[in-house]
C-alpha cells in the first residue's frame, strides 16, 4: 500500500474501498527485515518496486514480485514465486470516490489484462488460494 502504513493484519475489500488509494500487488504482512530484499529502480518512463524472497510475518516462506508504474499510466504486477496462500491483489481509488461500489473479487490469473477501474481486486483465502506465482497482471488506463 502506498501513501500510508497499515497496522492491522487483515486483508479485505473494505480496506481497499476505504482510506487512501491503493496499489496492492500482494496485500499481506511481509517482513523484509527478516529476510529477502526490497528495492526500487527507475527509467525515464517507469518506476519499479521489487520484493525478492521476502517472507510473510511469522513464517520463513519466500515471496517475490515487482510493481512497475509506467508513465503511460499502465501498472504492472510481475510475480515470481509466491508462497503466501492468502492476501489480496489489486488496485483501488479508495475514498477519493465517495460512492465506490464493491464489484466483488475476480480471478486475476484468468484475466491478467485489466482495464483500470476504481476498484479491481482478488481476495485470497483457504477456499481461493493465491495462484499468482509466475504471472503478470497488467492494468491499462
Amino acid at each position: 500500500m502506498l501513501g500510508t502504513g497499515k497496522s492491522d493484519l487483515i486483508e479485505s475489500a473494505v480496506a481497499m474501498i476505504n482510506g487512501w488509494p491503493r496499489i496492492a500487488a500482494l496485500h499481506d504482512d511481509l517482513n523484509p527485515n527478516l529476510a529477502g530484499e526490497f528495492s526500487c529502480s527507475s527509467t525515464s518512463t517507469s518506476a519499479t518496486i521489487s520484493f525478492t524472497n521476502v517472507p510473510e510475518v511469522g513464517t520463513t516462506n519466500q515471496n517475490s514480485f515487482d510493481i512497475t508504474l509506467h508513465e503511460s499510466g499502465q501498472i504492472e504486477f510481475d510475480y515470481g514465486s509466491i508462497a503466501i496462500k492468502d492476501g489480496l491483489s489489486g488496485i483501488s481509488a479508495g475514498n477519493l470516490i465517495s460512492d465506490l461500489a464493491d464489484p466483488g473479487s475476480i480471478d486475476l490469473s484468468a484475466n491478467p489484462n485489466q482495464a483500470v477501474s476504481n476498484l479491481t481486486y482478488e481476495l485470497f483465502s483457504p477456499q481461493n488460494v493465491n495462484d499468482l506465482s509466475n504471472t503478470s497482471i497488467i492494468y491499462t488506463p
